[in-house]
């Protein structure tokens, strides 16, 4: 079994981060389940479907990479990472929909909402099923 589980997703972050995924709610979640950032850096593997921070849309918000994009890192990098481990977590609808299109086989795939400071409100209804899913990854 392999030791270390790749978190994706939609893109890297428009500002410099200290550790993966550092602007969002992501190592809050962890710590709850009993994984400190420290931890988390040595149990996850961290990538998105696209390598480079997109832009902003109209209304502030992060764009989507083209589906050329992701392709193109998907051949380039995440392929090779995916291949490395034997579990998967997808973070957003973006990862989630553009895995859905891969044939990976013999990978436990797991799915949660993008742990955006935006999804604060949908986190706290589905708090406990939330934590049951990081629980059960990180606490094999």
């Amino acid at each position: 079994m392999n030791t270390k589980i790749l978190i994706v997703g939609q893109a890297p972050a428009n500002q410099k981060q200290q550790y993966p995924y550092d602007t969002t709610q992501l190592y809050n979640w962890l710590a709850e389940v009993g994984v400190s950032k420290d931890k988390a850096q040595q149990l996850f593997i961290f990538d998105a479907v696209y390598d480079k921070f997109p832009g902003f849309d109209s209304k502030g918000g992060h764009l989507k990479p083209t589906r050329e994009q992701m392709d193109e890192y998907w051949e380039r990098s995440l392929k090779t990472k995916v291949d490395l481990v034997d579990k998967i977590l997808l973070l957003g609808n973006v990862s989630k929909v553009y895995f859905a299109g891969k044939e990976i086989k013999n990978k436990e795939i797991y799915t949660l909402i993008h742990p955006s400071t935006r999804n604060i409100g949908i986190y706290n209804q589905n708090k406990e099923s939330i934590l049951n899913v990081l629980d059960k990854i990180c606490n094999y």
